[in-house]
């Protein structure tokens, strides 16, 4: 409990301890008590605005918790917006890039590095679709690259390029859900490597 959630507890006892003194004394008169109506419901009323005001406080200490309990979700939820639009941008930029280097080969006729610029784009990709557990699209990519890349080890890559590759598709989320990454990774590591 908080120290304010404690002090009201405190002065809540404190006015009941007060009340059954003060109740205490009264009945200990001398001369007989005669009872009314009116006192007796003055008396219950009272003792029902005691509780509700004792209750309202109570309740305005808990709402004051519940308030600052949203604020952290809220500081949370902009903290996971934030990153969030980040990882967009690049998302965007990484496609932006690969079709720009597809617009560049075009033009160019430049083929350097094409199957490292497939495989490279497809596992980034496929990290993308784990991150948020779209094993389907992970399932469809996987599956065309197994059908693409038939004979991996006539695929020639620099040794960073392959480490790169393999760096990306043995630190993907959710790998145990997804049919066939088993057989992607091992596709995967039988490409060859280029010797300078």
């Amino acid at each position: 409990m908080s120290v304010k959630k404690n002090c009201c507890v405190w002065i809540s006892w404190v006015a009941i301890a007060v009340s059954l003194v003060s109740l205490g004394l009264v009945l200990i008169r001398v001369k007989p008590i005669a009872y009314d109506w009116a006192g007796v419901m003055v008396g219950s009323l009272s003792a029902l605005v005691v509780m509700l005001i004792g209750w309202n406080i109570y309740s305005l200490v808990d709402f004051k918790e519940s308030v600052k309990e949203v604020k952290k979700l809220s500081t949370k939820i902009g903290e996971l917006e934030i990153g969030l639009n980040a990882q967009m941008s690049r998302m965007h930029l990484l496609t932006n890039m690969g079709i720009t280097d597809i617009y560049y080969r075009f033009i160019t006729g430049d083929v350097r590095n094409r199957d490292f610029k497939y495989l490279y784009h497809n596992v980034v990709s496929i990290m993308y679709a784990c991150e948020v557990k779209d094993i389907i699209t992970c399932n469809a990519i996987i599956k065309t690259m197994l059908d693409v890349v038939i004979s991996p080890e006539s695929i020639k890559l620099s040794k960073h390029e392959k480490d790169i590759v393999l760096k990306f598709i043995s630190n993907i989320k959710h790998a145990n859900e997804i049919e066939q990454y088993v057989e992607l990774v091992q596709c995967l590591s039988k490409i060859g490597v280029l010797h300078d």
